[in-house]
């Protein structure tokens, strides 16, 4: 791969903030500004990863996790060919050296984003949305979309949705589909952000797979949204377990009550059974990184501010917990594998920016994208 400063193997880049880099004028697509006030927001200097490479930098040969302890020191797990078939001849995740450039990112400060919201496309205007219900999905040509250069066509970072099963029909879309929560609104929406104001390469289109799907280890990041009630597989738990200890990465959103994390808490522990999830403080980095957040964010769907409310009390009894939270569970070096983000709902902030103007400025602006970015920057740079 190339860097502006030309090839390189062992050199890494500093992460850096800029106080301006993109700005939008409200209803155009694409405007810039000079990238004025540039500063280093960390010294450390993260290299670049070769395919040769695995995720903590140095070369091995392919691992037979069945042979040895896992992160959290269980031996519960069958082959890698078992878990991944088709995985790849490597026995580890071969990302693209380009992905890793995510130190470079330069995106603006909090408190100085320049963008505007946009409209939903055939939902309607900007403020608010009408038009469709939710009864047809969007037309991918009424959201923005790019073109990456030549180069990096086949090096850039891909949102990647799971598609897993639920139980007891599935909330809201009936047949086991909470997988579909927020999509494709969300991804596209959130995608187009990551492109506008980061230095990311980002296909504009997306993915959905299956955790058994060999095409997952191709990703370093996916996602998974509304998952009080999701159903895995033993197939998809050794899958998934494989893909975590390659160095992927796993976002899993918007699930409300106690009873929701109990049941999240359970199909995780089928994942790692000796590995707890750990509530993460407001001291954790991935608050601070790049966007610094000063608490602990909690978005409400649309519906539920719309009510009034914080919390979506159609999911069950609060038990008396209302507030946000995040836990991540941890590799044996201490790198997030997952997190898991409780009470929350960060992808409706991005699927829903275009709908209401103020719900806009109060969540999608000002929480669901910095922690997003975040997020991705923190899997990107561990």
């Amino acid at each position: 791969m190339q860097n502006p400063q030309g090839p390189t193997r062992n050199s890494g880049w500093i992460a850096v903030q800029c106080s301006a880099i993109k700005t939008l004028d409200r209803g155009a697509v694409h405007g810039t500004l000079p990238w004025p006030g540039c500063r280093p927001v960390a010294r450390r200097v993260y290299p670049t990863i070769t395919k040769e490479h695995n995720m903590h930098g140095a070369t091995s040969e392919p691992q037979d996790f069945s042979a040895k302890d896992d992160a959290c020191g269980t031996r519960s797990i069958t082959s890698v060919a078992a878990a991944s078939p088709g995985a790849g001849q490597s026995g580890r995740v071969a990302w693209r050296a380009s992905l890793w450039i995510a130190a470079l990112l330069l995106v603006v400060s909090v408190t100085s984003w320049g963008f505007a919201q946009r409209g939903r496309g055939p939902r309607g205007g900007p403020f608010p949305g009408a038009g469709r219900g939710r009864d047809r999905l969007p037309d991918r040509s009424d959201y923005p979309l790019w073109e990456n250069p030549a180069p990096f066509q086949h090096d850039v970072f891909t949102f990647v949705r799971i598609q897993y099963d639920s139980g007891r029909g599935g909330f809201r879309f009936g047949g086991g589909g909470n997988w579909r929560n927020d999509y494709p609104d969300c991804d596209w929406n959130f995608s187009f952000r990551l492109h506008q104001l980061t230095s990311f390469r980002v296909d504009p289109l997306g993915k959905v797979l299956r955790l058994t799907d060999p095409e997952l280890n191709d990703y370093p990041f996916i996602y998974m949204s509304n998952v009080q009630q999701m159903l895995l597989t033993d197939a998809e738990v050794i899958a998934l377990r494989q893909y975590l200890l390659r160095g992927g990465f796993l976002m899993a959103d918007d699930f409300w009550t106690p009873a929701a994390w109990r049941h999240v808490a359970a199909e995780m522990s089928r994942v790692f059974p000796a590995c707890l999830p750990q509530e993460l403080s407001l001291s954790h980095e991935i608050f601070h990184n790049v966007y610094d957040l000063k608490k602990i964010p909690q978005v409400p769907s649309i519906l539920a501010w719309r009510q009034g409310d914080m919390f979506e009390y159609w999911h069950g009894d609060p038990e008396g917990d209302e507030e946000p939270h995040f836990y991540g569970i941890n590799d044996a070096h201490g790198r997030m594998m997952v997190l898991l983000c409780h009470n929350n709902d960060i992808g409706d902030g991005w699927e829903r920016e275009g709908e209401n103007k103020e719900y806009f400025e109060n969540f999608s602006e000002k929480w669901s994208y910095p922690l997003g970015i975040n997020i991705i920057t923190y899997a990107m740079t561990h």
